[in-house]
């Protein structure tokens, strides 16, 4: 829930840059709602990094291109000024120290392989199986919603 309206306003603060992909001109409105969203964003430190490593390749792109528009180093600039201070800041450090030593506090005798696999796994478990479980989902509705023939159903719904 944290995450919901930093990643719903990453989003919409994105799509000027989509537009430029797709070679419509920047709206302005969205451009000018997008920017106090993105400060919001911005305090979400994961949404961020995640938001400003993709512009920084949408932009690479785009300049490679030759459809780069100034305006949106303003998002750049934005996002990277916060990713220094949340960096940079030793509160944070200090928190992450602390939560990790209350909620976790065999994590400070890990090794890297450790703490990678860890991470790998606490990511990929629930995203893959929340992914899998949508696919059977969709493909069990299009299972319904399609008229097949009778005799491939089953080898239908197996192998889909």
């Amino acid at each position: 829930m944290n995450y919901q309206w930093p990643v719903a306003f990453s989003l919409l603060t994105f799509y000027p840059f989509f537009q430029l992909l797709r070679g419509e001109e920047i709206n302005r409105k969205i451009y000018w709602v997008s920017i106090p969203l993105l400060i919001f964003l911005t305090n979400q430190e994961q949404v961020n990094a995640c938001f400003f490593v993709l512009t920084s390749i949408v932009s690479l792109y785009l300049i490679v291109n030759g459809r780069y528009n100034y305006k949106l180093s303003v998002f750049s600039i934005i996002s990277l000024a916060e990713l220094i201070f949340s960096l940079t800041t030793p509160g944070n450090a200090l928190r992450a120290a602390h939560e990790i030593n209350k909620w976790f506090p065999e994590y400070k005798n890990f090794n890297f392989l450790n703490k990678l696999d860890l991470g790998i796994s606490s990511f990929g478990k629930p995203f893959f199986l929340a992914l899998c479980q949508m696919m059977l989902v969709k493909r069990n509705l299009r299972i319904i919603w399609t008229e097949q023939k009778e005799e491939n159903l089953f080898l239908f719904c197996l192998f889909g």
